[in-house]
């Protein structure tokens, strides 16, 4: 199908794809199902990548060329990768200083904060297509908290942390990188609290019973718990 070949396209063309994929990501968002939104996630960044790299090759002419700039400067080379092999929107950000220049004015002139809002997205990740996480339609960041939480998680454990860990049931991700996982139903971000508090309560209450320690009168809380 000619829809899988693969070509390079004109900063006009990226700009068209870039229309159709936000219109997608729309489709998934306007759905208000939580099983939609890492699609309109991905999308959605996606979008910002086409967008960012139709700037870059209108700044750089010479990259519409696919061919690898064998003989060009080293930093031209990292251009040409960044441009037709990466997906880093930060790196891509980089050469295009007048993208946060222009934000910056127009927040001056009263706009949101758009600035705060691109950061959001250079978190953005092509690998999200492959995350387990389930994101909630009306917090997209929680998405990237997500992936936040695992490359903590992963660090911890190279410092050689004994790590004991809450889930989402049906994550793979999670229990990869912890000695011990507890699952709790799948759910939004503002009802999950609710689910993760009992097994956290449980964990403390058989640690304090292990230790000796008085459930009922616990140490160290005398500030929270006025006694009557």
């Amino acid at each position: 199908m000619r829809i899988f070949t693969r070509t390079v396209l004109r900063p006009t063309q990226l700009r068209s794809v870039a229309d159709r994929r936000f219109d997608d990501a729309q489709a998934l968002r306007t759905t208000q199902l939580n099983a939609r939104a890492n699609g309109a996630i991905y999308l959605g960044g996606f979008v910002i990548e086409c967008l960012l790299k139709a700037m870059l090759v209108d700044k750089f002419r010479w990259l519409q060329s696919s061919s690898y700039p064998a003989k060009r400067s080293e930093d031209d080379k990292r251009i040409w990768w960044l441009c037709h092999r990466s997906h880093d929107l930060e790196a891509i950000l980089s050469y295009l200083p007048e993208v946060r220049e222009k934000l910056s004015r127009s927040e001056q002139r009263g706009a949101p904060r758009l600035s705060q809002s691109l950061k959001s997205v250079c978190e953005w990740t092509i690998f999200a297509r492959y995350s387990p996480a389930t994101a909630d339609v009306d917090d997209p960041d929680s998405f990237l908290r997500y992936s936040k939480v695992l490359q903590l998680m992963k660090d911890m454990r190279e410092q050689g942390a004994r790590i004991v860990a809450l889930a989402t049931e049906g994550d793979s991700e999670v229990p990869r990188y912890c000695d011990s996982c507890l699952f709790v139903p799948a759910s939004n971000d503002l009802l999950s609290t609710i689910l993760e508090v009992v097994p956290l309560q449980l964990l403390a209450y058989t640690l304090a019973i292990t230790r000796e320690i008085d459930v009922d009168r616990p140490r160290n809380l005398v500030k929270a718990v006025v006694e009557e």
